[in-house]
């Protein structure tokens, strides 16, 4: 206790994370199963995140995912984390103090800390408070820019209702705290962030467990020969067509009679 009865906050002692270091098993084991399909560059960039975070790949604490980019016609990686390994990690360098309440955003500019509507909030904004900074660092994200659909225009599971809330908030929190740290955190985002990253095909086919990979696998031979005499003759090709298919096995036989026929 000091004069005039304030009270000074402890003193906070970082805390180091335990080095993550990898043998050639684990790298080749990681290539084919967390990291599988990524290339040389991508793989060597994910082991470099999980060094520099302390993150441990094989806990889930951090993993690696292959997304389509329209634009460079291929599979492209992307590290994620849980949002419980972006608290973790601000609490090691001992500067997190905590952060605000989370608050949402009404269609007139309305804040509340409680949602209660039935509709969805339109914002969320979250506060991180951080070790020699005057005010918290607050982020205020979007509904529309990060909610994740189905093709029908309905929200998927984890967006659906009051689960759809509380993910804005915990997107709302991701980003203060990548703010805040952008050392410890930059160059990652969380699963919550990058929940409506993937094409509303690709998003039902998962929510039924099929993954693209298990789509194509499942193709019948004779359509497989089809796609090659079509100029489908690699892995990317075939997925751009699956894609435009909309994972769906009547539309990709039509793609591939309209192919032929202009062939």
């Amino acid at each position: 206790m000091t004069e005039g009865n304030e009270i000074q906050p402890a003193e906070v002692t970082p805390l180091s994370p335990t080095p993550v270091q990898f043998t050639k098993d684990q790298t080749a084991l990681l290539k084919r199963t967390i990291c599988r399909g990524a290339t040389d560059d991508e793989l060597s960039m994910f082991l470099h995140v999980c060094k520099r975070m302390g993150m441990d790949p094989f806990a889930r604490q951090i993993h690696a995912v292959k997304r389509w980019n329209s634009k460079e016609n291929r599979e492209v990686m992307s590290v994620q984390v849980a949002i419980d390994g972006y608290r973790l990690i601000a609490e090691r360098t001992g500067k997190f103090q905590g952060r605000t309440e989370p608050e949402w955003c009404d269609a007139d500019g309305v804040w509340v800390k409680v949602w209660l509507k039935e509709e969805h909030p339109h914002a969320a904004r979250v506060g991180v408070w951080k070790q020699g900074f005057k005010e918290p660092t607050y982020s205020v994200v979007y509904y529309d820019q990060l909610v994740q659909k189905r093709k029908d225009g309905t929200p998927t599971e984890f967006w659906h209702g009051k689960k759809g809330v509380h993910q804005l908030a915990k997107c709302a929190e991701s980003d203060a705290l990548r703010s805040a740290f952008p050392q410890e955190l930059g160059g990652t985002y969380t699963d919550e962030e990058m929940s409506g990253a993937e094409p509303p095909e690709v998003l039902e086919a998962r929510e039924k467990n099929l993954t693209v990979e298990e789509f194509i696998e499942a193709i019948p031979p004779e359509t497989k020969e089809r796609l090659r005499k079509i100029g489908c003759n690699t892995l990317a090709k075939v997925k751009a067509l699956v894609y435009k298919s909309e994972m769906d096995t009547a539309k990709l036989d039509i793609l591939i009679s309209e192919a032929e026929s202009n062939g």
